[in-house]
């Protein structure tokens, strides 16, 4: 049996500053997780792709995922964010969306309410297809960079969008080059009926925040005592094996994330059940070939 077992983590909201969780970042990377989660709350209070960007620039395998809300940011903007964070890490972001039922208060960007269930769904859903066609704008043979003729582009190769839907008006096209990965992978939370048909229309990864067993991902795994650190990883393999989950992402301050490297790992990769190295370069490959059935949806 191939290494079934995956951990991903949530960088920590409450680390006292943007070093320790580069720090944090690091040691995940030593234990050959799939990537690190951040969010915009907690004591740092760090804009997400921002602070990513460190991240990457000090790590070189680990997967760098970003939160993202579809009601508040506009699309062009945010395929930058996310793109140009695809190209700092040579192909290492991936984006976790939002979900309606977990975005922040809309008055904090000045909507005096909510907007319906349904209308949030719809302005997610859009969003993804809006992202995916900025992405794709740039043809794999636009970039011709020839020094001898002075050409950077091929024009043609270049589209515009011309969107024009429910939620978003985009012209395009993109100015950004295709990233390495043209699509960085989708996270995104399952914990209603609403979220899980959201996911499996459109996610590579679903993460369980409430265990669904029509909905085969990722689980969250909250925070831990030190004290169970010993028994975390029999846990793990049987939480695996009984419910069907590929991987676990993990909610620890740095030094749970370290004691997890240093005793869970080594012991989940004596019982065959994880990685011994990093097999692909970039995220979205690394998530389908490590994959066990059912992760990648």
């Amino acid at each position: 049996m191939p290494p079934d077992i995956r951990l991903s983590l949530v960088l920590d909201p409450n680390a006292e500053s943007p070093g320790h969780v580069v720090e944090q970042a690091r040691i995940a990377e030593r234990g050959l997780f799939d990537a690190v989660f951040a969010g915009a709350s907690g004591r740092t209070g760090l804009e997400p792709s921002t602070l990513l960007s460190a991240v990457a620039a000090s790590t070189t395998h680990i997967g760098v995922v970003g939160a993202v809300s579809p009601q508040y940011t506009a699309p062009y903007n945010q395929a930058r964010y996310i793109s140009t964070l695809d190209h700092l890490s040579k192909g290492r972001t991936g984006w976790n969306l939002v979900l309606p039922e977990q975005d922040t208060d809309p008055a904090l960007h000045g909507r005096s309410q909510r907007s319906s269930s349904r209308e949030r769904y719809s302005r997610a859903d859009e969003l993804v297809t809006v992202l995916k066609a900025l992405w794709e704008a740039w043809d794999s043979d636009a970039v011709v960079a020839d020094k001898s003729s002075g050409l950077y582009v091929r024009r043609e190769s270049i589209h515009r969008t011309d969107h024009r839907g429910e939620h978003f008006a985009v012209a395009g096209p993109f100015n950004l080059p295709r990233s390495p990965q043209v699509h960085p992978p989708l996270y995104a939370s399952v914990g209603s009926a609403e979220s899980a048909d959201f996911a499996a229309a459109h996610a590579d990864v679903a993460v369980l925040s409430a265990w669904a067993p029509a909905v085969s991902s990722v689980s969250n795994l909250r925070e831990v005592a030190v004290s169970e650190v010993d028994s975390l990883a029999a846990e793990l393999v049987e939480q695996a094996d009984r419910d069907g989950v590929d991987g676990f992402v993990l909610h620890a301050s740095v030094d749970l994330t370290r004691a997890v490297v240093d005793t869970v790992v080594p012991q989940l990769q004596a019982a065959g059940r994880y990685r011994s190295a990093y097999s692909e370069s970039t995220l979205a490959p690394r998530l389908k070939a490590d994959a066990g059935v059912g992760a990648v949806l």
